[in-house]
């Protein structure tokens, strides 16, 4: 009986030790070892609800921060990864649309659009690594833009910028010309003095959630439906398209009404979720 006590207590104090050494490895040492980034892997450096933000995480964000710019504390890193986190858990609570899919073409729109700039960026920063660039820039930027759309979509709560758009789309059709409503009335003040030319684009050249409204469009004419985005509301004229394929090009033009209000609709939603932050 005493040998089996003995026993039991061995192993209780081994499992501690364990605990403690892994622990210390994890949220202590500053070793990069393929068993001590396991460790640091597993352990977390802060719980929003659920989600974890593993040590690993967090220094690898922190690295890339302080690479970006010398002055950022790991307070802010901190702050942004808990963001991102509230953000997953709000698009799961609200069943919002957001998949792989909207990554990739999120990816893609920032790649095509500044693909020297990218180059260096991940290269410079993220150690040559896209996956990195991926985790810590384009899924963030893909949730906000999910979000921001399911927020637009709520015409009750966005009533003085859906009146609005829906005041422009009535003197559109009652006859008024398209570029004199977007030299008065768009929010988007550098393609409104053109009279809302957005000029000629290809597909990923223009925000995924406009680009699939264009690319089913019939040419030559003022979308009926109103489009929603994560800026607010557009007109969409689709003027002409030339070439096929991934050669294929659309000249478009828009008229945008701007949202307002995002920011704190966000932090009402996500303001009674747990946060637990083991480190600060």
């Amino acid at each position: 009986m005493a040998h089996k006590i003995y026993l039991t207590i061995v192993i209780i104090l081994g499992v501690l030790v364990l605990f403690a050494l892994t622990a210390f490895i994890a949220y202590a040492a500053d070793f990069h070892d393929p068993l001590s980034l396991t460790f640091k892997k597993i352990y977390p450096a802060v719980v929003v609800r659920e989600r974890l933000i593993s040590i690993y995480e967090l220094d690898k964000a922190f690295e890339i921060a302080r690479s970006l710019d010398s002055t950022v504390s790991k307070k802010t890193v901190i702050d942004q990864l808990i963001s991102a986190k509230k953000m997953e858990s709000l698009v799961r609570k609200l069943r919002v649309d957001y998949d792989s899919g909207k990554i990739t073409d999120e990816f893609l729109f920032f790649k095509t659009n500044n693909n020297d700039e990218y180059i260096k960026l991940v290269k410079d920063h993220f150690s040559g690594q896209e996956k990195l660039f991926e985790k810590f820039v384009v899924e963030p930027e893909a949730l906000s833009a999910a979000l921001k759309i399911r927020f637009n979509s709520n015409f009750e709560m966005n009533s003085n910028a859906f009146n609005r758009i829906k005041d422009i789309q009535r003197q559109l059709n009652e006859g008024r010309s398209f570029e004199d409503l977007a030299r008065e009335k768009s929010d988007d003040k550098l393609t409104g003095q053109f009279g809302g030319d957005l000029g000629f684009v290809q597909e990923h050249e223009i925000i995924p959630e406009l680009f699939n409204k264009i690319d089913q469009a019939q040419i030559g004419a003022v979308l009926d439906q109103i489009v929603v985005s994560r800026f607010g509301y557009h007109l969409l004229y689709p003027v002409e398209s030339n070439g096929q394929g991934e050669a294929k090009v659309w000249q478009v033009k828009h008229i945008l009404v701007e949202t307002s209000g995002f920011d704190q609709w966000f932090e009402h939603q996500t303001q009674n979720l747990p946060v637990w932050k083991i480190v600060k």
